[in-house]
């Protein structure tokens, strides 16, 4: 079915982005519109208390190969047609398999599998030939806020809320886009607390069953540089590890196998964070330069992979590096735009990552050109508003070094520069 076909993972996890993509991708195969909002709707992403168009049905069966949404029904057995619609979520930007094609043929770069048509559409079903919207729930106004207790990592959250009058079975806070950080709450509390242990930009929810009742941001910041060894569910904060004596920014190999980090019997990622305000700077217009080497001269590790992430307050460019002949293992996202190095030429993002790499990211008005080493600039677009600069992230596949970071305005000013000398 369409998320079989699809491949892009649980439909509950699902963004913006992908449901812009599937706009598209459903236009360019069948020659028909439905907008990402009406995604959203039959998905069960968005309050919604009529019923779909018998345009929107048509055009997802047609899209699945179908001639109808009546043909696509009658292929569908009674139990699958009664299938309950999925959850609401949201994310703001994920963490990435640093090797997208062995990690997720299953959960491919940031996206992972859907179910029977996303279980929603299929939900659908019923009310396609019903007189009657479903029941909706009409939340009253509520009240949704948060502070840390902390500045720097871990950082406990303290949320406020107010569900009083709301009517529904179940109420939960979600810290992220991630559902597995999503927690019962009382409506007859008013406090919930929540502890973060990466730095970020996280957009946390409020839910009545599985009704989003308000969101917002939760920025997460920390003092300066911040490396740590990605870890589920606490990662390994690498305080004291940064090289000395040298005027770049790295976590040695030497230092992780001394301190028992790297047993060498499996793959590690480090990540560095810089996760701040930047004097509003925005996402459709900045220019971002640094130099970076992978430090691991390990067989595990024959790509010599690393990502640049640059975290807007809805969205995210995660730019991946590694020697040439991986680039058709890479994927590249530019807010909500996803190309898969399988199906696009990638080529330009490839070097020798042993050797110091200058890396340049240009966005005018979401035109984004991207210049690896000598490589020519590769160029693309986005279209979503991901919202104002508020984070750096790189990371490299077991380690590295990054030096010159410099970020700067649409006037060329620089905002934030970092030499480490």
């Amino acid at each position: 079915m369409l998320e079989q076909q699809l491949g892009w993972g649980d439909s509950a996890r699902w963004t913006s982005h992908e449901f812009e993509e599937l706009s598209v991708r459903i236009q360019d195969q069948t020659g028909r519109v439905i907008s990402a909002t009406t995604l959203k709707r039959l998905w069960g992403r968005v309050t919604y208390t009529s019923r779909p168009s018998r345009h929107s049905l048509d055009t997802l069966a047609i899209f699945l190969g179908h001639d109808s949404w009546r043909g696509f029904l009658n292929t569908l057995e009674p139990a699958e047609a009664a299938a309950p619609p999925p959850k609401a979520s949201g994310r703001l930007y994920p963490r990435v398999p640093l090797h997208p094609r062995r990690l997720s043929r299953t959960a491919l770069y940031l996206f992972s599998s859907i179910a029977l048509l996303g279980g929603a559409v299929v939900a659908w079903s019923g009310l396609a030939g019903s007189s009657e919207p479903p029941p909706a729930v009409v939340p009253l106004e509520v009240a949704f806020h948060s502070r840390p207790v902390a500045h720097g990592l871990p950082n406990t959250v303290i949320f406020e809320y107010d569900v009083r009058g709301v009517q529904a079975d179940s109420f939960f806070i979600q810290q992220s886009w991630d559902q597995r950080r999503r927690a019962r709450v009382s409506p007859e509390s008013q406090t919930f607390t929540s502890t973060y242990y990466e730095p970020g930009f996280f957009n946390a929810k409020l839910l009545a069953d599985s009704i989003v009742l308000k969101e917002h941001g939760v920025h997460v910041t920390t003092d300066g540089w911040l490396a740590l060894v990605e870890n589920e569910p606490v990662p390994v904060y690498l305080q004291g590890a940064f090289t000395p004596g040298v005027d770049y920014l790295s976590v040695s190999a030497a230092w992780l196998r001394e301190s028992g980090i790297d047993a060498g019997d499996k793959h590690h990622v480090v990540s560095f964070f810089n996760v701040r305000s930047f004097d509003s700077l925005h996402t459709d217009h900045f220019s971002l330069q640094t130099t970076l080497r992978h430090e691991m001269e390990d067989g595990r590790y024959p790509c010599k992979r690393a990502e640049i992430t640059v975290i807007g307050e809805r969205g995210a460019l995660m730019i991946p590096l590694g020697i040439p002949g991986c680039v058709g293992d890479m994927g590249l996202m530019l807010g909500d735009v996803y190309l898969d190095g399988s199906t696009n030429d990638l080529s330009a993002l490839g070097a020798d990552m042993s050797m110091w790499q200058t890396v340049s990211v240009d966005v005018v008005a979401r035109e984004v050109s991207l210049k690896v080493g000598a490589n020519p600039p590769f160029t693309g677009r986005f279209t979503m508003d991901a919202g104002q600069v508020v984070g750096l992230r790189i990371r490299f596949e077991g380690t590295g070094a990054i030096d010159d970071v410099t970020l700067k305005d649409p006037q060329g000013r620089i905002v934030y520069e970092e030499s480490f000398l």
